[in-house]
């Protein structure tokens, strides 16, 4: 796992949502503030990672939607499968 600190990692998923393009922009940050206020209450380890892995899932394909266009009709993202302890 990277050593990436949670709220560094949280700061850059909401600098991410930012360049997201959607029209719900605002509704993502306030989404993405929620989940990791609740998550902060975890006291389990490994639920703690587990929740850390979704989150860098998720900055991985904020950051590969953010960088298209959001006029453009042509899109092409490739995402990488789950970056969960499970799934290798």
């Amino acid at each position: 796992m990277s050593s990436m600190t949670t709220l560094r990692l949280y700061r850059q998923i909401l600098k991410a949502t930012k360049t997201f393009p959607s029209k719900n922009k605002n509704g993502l940050y306030k989404e993405i503030q929620l989940e990791f206020r609740e998550n902060s209450k975890l006291t389990k380890q490994e639920e703690v990672e587990k929740k850390r892995a979704i989150a860098l899932d998720g900055l991985d394909r904020l950051r590969a939607f953010s960088r298209l266009d959001g006029k453009s009709s042509e899109w092409e993202v490739r995402l990488k499968g789950p970056s969960t302890e499970e799934s290798r």
